[in-house]
């Protein structure tokens, strides 16, 4: 389990998570991270995660912020991330290879989301981490 995840879980707990309007049920949640998992390598849009939530778009992009307190895309994008560190430590494959198994569109949109989030360029991440 990710650390993404690690959160979710806490963050969704039953207490706070209580059906009441403006939240996603546990399931539609977990239906809606397992779609965005599978398909992390893929372009994969708003309308096909709330689809797999059985959720209209508007509906479900209010409730995925409301629930975990993060937009559906940043919430791939934050998983994007963790998929990067975890082929840099557990591969050796090019950062361009990386990249495109973890759904970015180039190397360079990698480094800059990867720099963002971690602070760290993914060539230097690798390095620490395999030293």
């Amino acid at each position: 389990m990710g650390a993404i995840d690690s959160h979710l879980k806490a963050f969704v707990s039953t207490e706070f998570n209580t059906g009441r309007i403006g939240r996603l049920s546990a399931k539609r949640l977990s239906l809606a991270i397992g779609y965005i998992r599978e398909h992390l390598a893929d372009d994969v849009r708003l309308k096909d995660i709330a689809g797999a939530a059985g959720l209209s778009t508007f509906h479900f992009s209010r409730a995925f912020r409301n629930t975990t307190g993060v937009a559906p895309y940043g919430y791939l994008r934050q998983a994007r991330v963790e998929r990067v560190r975890e082929l840099l430590v557990g591969s050796d494959k090019t950062l361009s290879q990386i990249a495109t198994e973890a759904g970015f569109s180039d190397q360079s949109h990698m480094s800059k989301i990867f720099k963002r989030f971690t602070g760290v360029a993914p060539r230097a991440f690798r390095n620490r981490a395999t030293s």
